[in-house]
């Protein structure tokens, strides 16, 4: 029937147009070989090459259609990696004009090929399309369709010298170029014409092609730059404007583009790490920087050879480390009050005159080396000068400290603000040109290092503030014209090394140290024309000489606070006693009493910290008696295997008078090098504590006579008064608990006291023979 027809009709006609569906999506990414290539379909008119191609040479042209099942595909894509790492292909890669995309590491590594052919369609260039391909050689010609090109895109591999010699010519809808994108393309020439459409420059993008050329124009439409991205351009020319939206110039970005003249951008606040570092602004008589600069960077114009003034905006607050090093600025320089922090080496080397300059912290070197400085002015928001460690560019990376003004040496006048509280290491160091006196702030906390060391020119009194805590080391030496009044120590609590050395007119006469100080460095005080001194109650720490040696006599009485002596009186022979104050704070004791040839006795009226005694009474020729307090630990013990101690160092060597020696009662055993009374004619022992089994210092000692072991000895060992023939009186203590002590008969075959013949024996504790 008519009815019955058409129903069949319409199932038919239902039925063409599902299948007229399903064909082109089971084709979908279907691969498919058509000559030497093979594909992968992407739509029903479009496919993309994957591969093949192996057996061409010299001439490697990607097709423009590609045939599968009847059907005819354009070829728009070349698929990722769809040669990668063939560097077996030789000749010339043409890519066709149906061609949209290049995807990511399409022609990685394929460093046979010899010439590049884009099409005029290709809008999209992957990540490392092209990476690696030394062999390009001729010009690179970006079609105007062209609007990506990915990170790597066309970067040598950091081969320099190969790659692409001819000239680059950009395309004009190009948006985004990646990072290193032609990074190593060191022989490419020509201008960079940049369309009106580029946003993105990324990082290291041009980095290295150091052969492009002509004046640099960065379009308007540019909203970001990354990182070094012209680094080693250094062929560009022109005064670079900077985009309004790019507000921070990034590191490194023109570093080393000498032939650049300059730049503009009144909405730039910052400048980055090198950004402009050798690059060469040398050509301006006067450089002036964006009234909107807020801060500069490490290196941001190190090197760039400007001649004339510097204009610092007042927007500036901070100027980092070498900023404008290895310039030949001059004239006057006048930092403005914005800027709070002046890092290491910023205006190092420069030319001017004369220098005003208000921040809050002037670090190491910023104006060292600086020798046509005249005259410095510091302001009162000024509260630290220099002592930071900073990097020189030229030392090849090595760091080095350095005075804010050292080397300075034609500087004549500063002025010091009032509010400073630091003048840091080497501040002034070098600067023989100043002269008068020296005015220290009231406020002012601590002197670094070698502050004024060679400023051979000041004359009249120094005048310490009473706020002034810390004197570091030489900060004075060589320094022979200043004077002092016997108040100059009044707050000081610490001087270190050589801090006054060789001060021949500051430091002078008969001197009590103030209650402050308690710290003393090493020949602090050495060629001072000090004739006397008297020690506080507070002091903490004496190092080496710190006052020629015949400054002392008679009785030396140390306060209970001395924690640590160096070789400190060595070589003074008018001393003849010396005392520890009763509960003396001593923890370490170097060759303190060193050749002290008039000392006849030491007294420590008991310690309160374990200490240990090593070269400290050496060549004492006449010291005869000998009291030690009971925390002392050890005489003459190496440390470690390694820490030998040679006979002529040892604590008592050469002191060949000692007539009497107590060691005062102590819990802890004592030890002692076996032989460090060898040489001494001793009388009489007061033992306070047991000796350590490792050694047996007074085994053999003839001259001994009478020995008490006080009540904390519990142990006598073996031998340890063996061949004491001169031995006739022994006491053993009674120690008030009624504790046997041990003496030792038989462990190495010698007893305690074998060969002494004993006269009196007083016994006031059970023996306990082991």
């Amino acid at each position: 029937s008519p009815c019955s027809i058409i129903m069949i009709l319409r199932i038919i006609i239902i039925l063409l147009s599902i299948f007229a569906t399903i064909i082109p999506i089971r084709a979908q990414g279907e691969p498919f070989t058509d000559g030497v290539f093979s594909f992968r379909v992407i739509s029903d008119k479009e496919c993309e090459v994957t591969g093949g191609g192996s057996n061409l040479t010299n001439r490697f042209e990607i097709p423009a259609t590609a045939s599968f099942n009847g059907i005819t595909y354009s070829v728009t894509r070349i698929d990722k990696e769809a040669f990668r790492d063939r560097r077996y292909l030789t000749g010339d890669l043409i890519i066709p004009n149906s061609v949209k995309v290049i995807g990511d590491f399409a022609f990685y590594g394929c460093s046979g090929l010899e010439s590049l052919t884009l099409g005029k369609s290709v809008t999209y260039i992957g990540k490392c399309a092209f990476y690696g391909c030394s062999g390009f050689r001729g010009d690179l010609t970006l079609p105007n369709s062209l609007t990506y090109i990915g990170d790597f895109a066309f970067n040598n591999g950091l081969v320099y010298g190969d790659g692409f010699d001819g000239i680059l010519t950009m395309g004009d809808s190009i948006t985004y170029i990646g990072e290193a994108a032609f990074s190593g393309c060191s022989n490419l020439k020509g201008e960079l014409n940049f369309g009106n459409s580029l946003k993105t420059i990324s990082k290291e993008a041009f980095h290295y092609c150091w052969n492009l050329t002509g004046e640099l124009k960065i379009p308007e439409s540019v909203t970001y730059m990354g990182e070094t991205a012209f680094r080693y351009c250094s062929k560009l020319t022109g005064t670079v404007k900077i985009p309004s939206s790019i507000t921070k110039i990034p590191k490194e970005l023109f570093e080393r583009c000498y032939e650049l003249s300059g730049f503009t951008g009144d909405h730039v606040t910052e400048i980055g790490t090198s950004a402009f570092m050798y690059s060469g602004f040398g050509k301006a008589g006067k450089f002036t920087l964006p009234k909107s600069v807020k801060h500069i960077g490490d290196y941001a114009f190190a090197g760039c050879g400007v001649k004339g003034d510097l204009i610092i905006p007042d927007s500036t607050e901070s100027i980092g480390r070498f900023a404008f090093a290895v310039n030949q600025f001059s004239g006057e320089l006048v930092v403005p009050n914005s800027v709070s922090f002046i890092d290491g080496g910023a205006f190092k080397g420069l030319k001017f005159s004369k220098v005003t300059v208000n921040p809050k912290k002037l670090c190491a070197a910023a104006f060292k080396d600086c020798t046509n400085l005249e005259t410095v002015i510091l302001g009162d928001s000024l509260n630290s000068i220099g002592d930071w460690t900073v990097r020189d560019p030229n030392a090849q990376g090595e760091n080095f400290p350095g005075g804010v003004f050292e080397n300075c040496v034609n500087l004549k006048n500063i002025v010091l603000g009032k509010n400073i509280e630091t003048i840091g290491t080497s501040t002034f160091k070098n600067c023989t040109g100043l002269t008068g006196e020296l005015v220290l702030p009231q406020s002012l906390v601590t002197i670094g290092d070698e502050a004024f060391t060679n400023c051979t020119g000041f004359t009249g009194e120094l005048i310490f503030p009473p706020s002034l805590e810390e004197i570091g080391t030489e900060p004075f030496t060589n320094c022979p014209g200043l004077t002092g009044s016997p108040g100059l120590l009044n707050s000081v609590q610490k001087l270190h090394y050589r801090a006054f050395y060789n001060c021949n007119n500051l430091i002078s006469g008969d001197i009590v140290l103030p209650e402050s100080l308690i710290y003393i460095g090493t020949e602090a005080f050495q060629g001072c024309k000090i004739t006397g001194v008297t020690l506080n109650k507070t002091i903490q720490y004496l190092g080496g000489n710190p006052f020629d040696s015949f400054k002392f006599s008679g009785t030396l009485t140390l306060p209970a606070s001395l924690k640590t002596m160096g070789a400190t009186f060595t070589d003074s022979p008018g001393i003849t006693e010396v005392v520890f104050e009763p509960n003396s704070q001593i923890e370490s004791i170097g060759a303190a009493f060193r050749n002290c040839t008039g000392l006849t006795k030491v007294t420590m009226n008991g310690s309160v910290n374990p200490f240990t005694l090593r070269s400290t009474f050496n060549n004492c020729t006449n010291l005869t008696h000998i009291r030690l307090g009971g925390t002392l630990s050890k005489i003459d013990i190496p440390t470690d295997e390694y820490d030998r101690i040679k006979k002529e160092d040892k604590a008592f060597y050469g002191c060949d008078n000692i007539r009497n020696i107590v060691f005062e009662d102590g819990n802890e055993p004592l030890k002692l090098d076996s032989d460090i009374f060898a040489n001494c004619s001793i009388d009489s022992l007061y033992l306070g504590r047991t000796i350590d089994s490792s050694s047996q210092p007074f085994q053999n000692q003839s001259t001994i006579k009478s020995i008490i072991l006080g009540g904390s000895v519990n142990t006598v060992n073996d031998g340890d008064f063996a061949g004491c023939t001169g031995l006739k009186s022994l006491i053993l203590e009674y120690n008030g608990y009624g504790l046997p002590i041990t003496l030792g008969s038989n462990g190495n075959g010698k007893a305690a006291f074998a060969d002494c013949p004993i006269d009196s024996l007083h016994i006031g504790r059970t023996i306990s023979a082991s």
